[in-house]
């Protein structure tokens, strides 16, 4: 596993092995599988605010790739669904849109390069909840045997939009995990991605100093992707229809009659 150690808020070069050191050794006594699970709904929101360069989004986009190809994408294995989002949000494909891993990757491959307008990250949160996590667009949110997986990768805290503390609450009750990977951040920024990830926040989320260290935490990422818990409880159907009461009056047309179920 891999995982990133902030040098500036070490000591010393000497701080820094130690905690590297610490890391290694708990990883040793916990080891993880590559192996994904059998199928999985796997939704990426990718910012592509203009704080993030051309050259940078291009970094983002190889990591995706990289991850997407360590799946086994297809309409019974792993799903695939992915939401850019500046200013406004642009939902790129849904679950159902590709049920192959080739046409995935050239969706990926296709998406412009050119980051645009401010970090409506509440925005494209709702997105997801509101027009990819539902059956139409190819979720399987309540068969009980599919992991929901929402990986956020950001360079800022929100600017613009709806709050997306409370959209992230609405997805992680839905039963989603949510991975949240911050570039660069603020104190703020942090404060706002460890809100909106799932608990513990020590596995859920992952901060790094730029772009480039991706790379360094993409086994991490799919393995904790490709683990993920089945956390979804089944919405209560509806009951049959009671009978009809009786009228609330004898006569007369401001009679009322009710039934429930």
């Amino acid at each position: 596993t891999f995982e990133t150690v902030n040098v500036a808020s070490m000591v010393d070069t000497k701080a820094v092995a130690d905690e590297v050191l610490a890391r290694v050794r708990r990883n040793e006594n916990h080891p993880t599988s590559t192996t994904c699970q059998p199928k999985m709904d796997l939704v990426f929101v990718l910012d592509g605010s203009s704080s993030v360069s051309m050259l940078n989004f291009k970094t983002m986009k190889s990591f995706v790739l990289d991850m997407t190809r360590a799946m086994d994408v297809s309409e019974t294995g792993t799903r695939v669904a992915l939401v850019m989002y500046g200013t406004m949000v642009d939902v790129r494909f849904r679950f159902n849109t590709h049920f192959d891993k080739d046409s995935v990757l050239a969706a990926i491959a296709a998406l412009p390069e050119t980051p645009l307008g401010l970090t409506n990250t509440g925005d494209a949160l709702f997105a997801v909840s509101s027009t990819i996590l539902i059956p139409s667009a190819g979720s399987r949110l309540y068969d009980l045997v599919t992991p929901q997986v929402l990986i956020l990768l950001t360079d800022g805290m929100a600017n613009i939009g709806r709050t997306p503390e409370a959209e992230a609450d609405v997805i992680r009750s839905m039963g989603v995990d949510i991975i949240s990977i911050g570039i660069d951040l603020s104190a703020s920024g942090i404060g706002q991605l460890n809100a909106i990830a799932t608990d513990p926040d020590s596995e859920h989320v992952f901060f790094l100093t730029n772009f480039a260290e991706l790379r360094d935490i993409l086994t991490n990422i799919t393995t904790l992707a490709c683990n993920a818990n089945i956390n979804i409880t089944r919405p209560p159907a509806w009951g049959a229809w009671s009978q009809w009461s009786s009228c609330t009056t004898s006569c007369g047309p401001t009679g009322t009659r009710v039934r429930a179920r």
